[in-house]
């Protein structure tokens, strides 16, 4: 089932050139106007649109047009937090924290925006800065006495209060604290600056102390606007625009409430209006808020990796190391749906981004791999995410993804587990009706424990331990009356508010390559760039093999689905298909076990036709996919070093060539291996040839034949 995407006026539709906004939306469907062309207007079903968000040549850019995200865009360099050198990353982030935790003080009442207030204060924020900087490189692990962490010095109180200026008119995005643009751009768009700074100091007026009204505030800003411009006249600039009423009163609305409110009444006032949630935080619409959290969960497991304990007795299994492993969940707040689970050995940043990705994909997949009777189709983009202040939190890496989904991050203070009162709850409910039924249950404490012989009854693997979380929360914690939910189950809630509310759509195929894929970098040949064996084309690959000084060009890789690949150029990403068609859905753990299989059995045979391919593929893949599907739950992941390995290894010698014909032998264009597959010796060029670029045929066409040649 395809559920209702909820858009808004301010997110940008791209489909190849064209640029859409969206015009109309009900339950039935939606309708995109084109930006360029305001007469034209395309109408989808919800179902239409989702199939065109997995096309490589569409992208959704949440919020797009909103008058921050323009203003950064205008302000800023870069487009993507991942794209900033790692040293300017680590001092963006840095930044953030800092303006982070002086939001936070300023919201309990411990701080104001004067300079004077803020030296006060410098300490106590420094010390809050400070331990985060060690959480983030610690990393989750315990460091060992006399271990270096660089810390770097606190900002001058003024220029404190201009990052914070910064990160709000950025919309409290981490992309408002990077690197502006150089002075030439700056003057480029000096006059919309200052229309910017005037009328923003315009709109602050409306928090003073004597409580002007909104239209007294309309008449001061056009009042301050004509004389502006007067001035900008006998200078011979041109004149600033002036802003509408309904602009200003836009404006206003989007202040901040409680300073607003502080100004207005008073910080008393404010702090008794916006007092602290100590019932936790509610949310209406799906997604608009989803709480994270880690948990080391109560039972004693054994640490199997690799599977090779799959089938064996207990007797067999109890010789071999136990102990606990950690649970990563995010749930949606709204609707009690657990959106991720991710078992980890400890928490780590990398584990943390990969559930993070769970959250945006479909996982029906998974829960049928696992034997579920409901599909796990609970997805799609994040509004807000809700975490403690772990060292897998407010990681680089972590703070990155989430940054460049488009999403808002809270880090409530250590202490205050009522800030994540939800996924707090679910734990303990995990804690009260699931692990009593396991052997191995650790309890909560050791008195409660006693001397049950944990260790001693642990059985369980990390598959079975996921198959056995996946069946209790798909199929029975989703569909059992929940009391937050005044008796409604978790899934008829999504399913009740996604059909009434729409759900934030999940980020296209393009955005969650170059946020979640494994990176790597490839020189750009004659028919693209190459990974795995297989080439990847794109336009732009063709103008930087033609033009370009440097042809390295930067890649990301989705492991579950080689159709296409994600290519950093021109400070933007773009989507570059496999040059071989019959690639889409397929993932690298089914290519590569394709390849050992077709290794291992043909090694001596001289030719291997596609009847012998196809059922090594078929064999392969039909054992594999189920657990494939499985293991994205489990501590198992491929880096970017595993990647490189199995092309030094596995892939090495493994090449396309042109057979002549261009034609597949089959007539059938769309099946994956639909040509012959000759040894070495039977090709007119050796693969040495093959590889040296300047030997290849002038021919525009792709190979169309591939051939396999063991390592020296």
């Amino acid at each position: 089932m395809s559920w209702r995407l909820r858009l808004l006026e301010t997110d940008m539709i791209m489909i190849g050139e064209s640029e859409l906004r969206l015009a109309k939306q009900s339950t039935r469907g939606l309708s995109l106007r084109e930006v360029r062309s305001p007469d034209v207007v395309r109408s989808f079903s919800h179902a239409e649109f989702h199939a065109l968000l997995q096309k490589p040549d569409v992208r959704l850019k949440r919020g797009f047009y909103e008058e921050a995200e323009v203003r950064r865009r205008l302000a800023f360099d870069k487009l993507y937090l991942e794209s900033i050198a790692l040293a300017e990353r680590e001092k963006v982030l840095w930044k953030t924290a800092w303006c982070e935790e002086y939001l936070r003080a300023e919201l309990a009442g411990r701080v104001q925006r004067t300079e004077l207030s803020i030296s006060a204060a410098l300490s106590t924020l420094r010390n809050a800065v400070d331990e985060r900087e060690r959480h983030r490189q610690g990393k989750g692990s315990t460091p060992r006495a006399g271990s270096p962490v660089a810390l770097k010095a606190p900002p001058h109180p003024k220029t404190l209060l201009r990052w914070v200026r910064r990160y709000e008119r950025a919309g409290h995005s981490p992309m408002g604290l990077a690197r502006t643009r150089s002075k030439s751009q700056i003057r480029s768009i000096e006059s919309y600056r200052v229309r910017e700074a005037l009328l923003q100091d315009c709109v602050k007026g409306y928090q003073e102390r004597n409580r002007p009204t909104m239209e007294i505030i309309v008449a001061n800003t056009a009042a301050a606007f004509r004389k502006a411009n007067e001035e900008r006249a006998r200078e011979g600039r041109l004149p600033l625009e002036l802003p509408s009423a309904s602009t200003i009163r836009r404006r206003i609305r989007q202040l901040d409430p409680f300073e607003t409110y502080a100004q207005r009444h008073g910080t008393e006032a404010a702090r008794k209006k916006f007092r602290p949630y100590r019932t936790g935080v509610s949310s209406l619409a799906p997604l608009e808020r989803i709480e994270m959290d880690e948990w080391r969960i109560d039972l004693m497991t054994i640490l199997d990796e690799g599977g090779v304990f799959d089938g064996a007795p207990s007797e067999l299994r109890e010789r071999f190391r136990v102990g606990r492993r950690w649970l990563y969940v995010a749930i949606d707040v709204a609707t009690r749906c657990i959106l991720s689970m991710r078992l980890c050995e400890k928490p780590t940043p990398e584990d943390a981004v990969r559930s993070l990705e769970l959250i945006t994909v479909d996982k029906t997949a998974i829960s049928d791999a696992a034997g579920c009777e409901c599909p796990w189709d609970q997805f799609g983009g994040i509004g807000t995410l809700v975490s403690d202040q772990g060292p897998s939190f407010v990681s680089d890496m972590f703070r990155t993804a989430v940054t460049d989904l488009g999403a808002t991050v809270e880090t409530p203070p250590a202490g205050l587990a009522e800030m994540r009162a939800t996924v707090e709850r679910v734990f303990r409910t995990f804690g009260v009706q699931l692990m009593p039924w396991l052997s191995g249950r650790t309890f909560s404490n050791v008195v409660e424990r006693g001397d049950y012989p944990s260790e001693a009854l642990a059985v369980f693997t990390d598959d079975e331990l996921t198959e056995i979380l996946l069946r209790y929360v798909v199929d029975g914690y989703h569909n059992s009356p929940h009391a937050g939910l005044g008796g409604e189950t978790p899934a008829n809630a999504w399913q009740r508010l996604c059909s009434e509310l729409g759900k934030l759509p999940a980020p296209d195929t393009i955005q969650r390559r170059y946020v979640f894929g494994i990176p790597g970098v490839r020189k750009v040949e004659r028919h693209g760039i190459r990974v795995c064996s297989l080439h990847y084309d794109h336009p732009l690959l063709g103008e930087l093999f033609r033009h370009g000084q440097d042809r390295s060009v930067r890649f990301r890789m989705d492991p579950q689905d080689l159709g296409h690949i994600a290519i950093y150029i021109n400070n933007d990403w773009y989507g570059a298909s496999s040059v071989r068609p019959g690639f889409q859905g397929v993932s690298l753990a089914e290519w590569t076990v394709a390849m050992r299989d077709i290794r291992q059995r043909h090694r001596d045979a001289q030719l291997i036709n596609e009847e012998i391919v196809r059922r090594a593929f078929e064999r392969i893949a039909h054992i594999d996919r189920i657990a494939s599907q499985r293991a994205r739950l489990t501590p198992k992941f491929m880096t970017e070093k595993e990647i490189l390995k199995l092309e030094r290894n596995l892939f090495i010698h493994l090449s396309w060539e042109d057979s002549g014909s261009g034609q597949p032998q089959n007539g059938d264009e769309g099946d994956l291996f639909g040509e012959i597959i000759n040894a070495p010796g039977h090709h007119l060029q050796s693969p040495g040839d093959l590889h040296d670029e300047n030997d290849l045929p002038d021919d525009s066409q792709p190979p169309n034949d591939w051939w396999l040649e063991d390592p020296q």
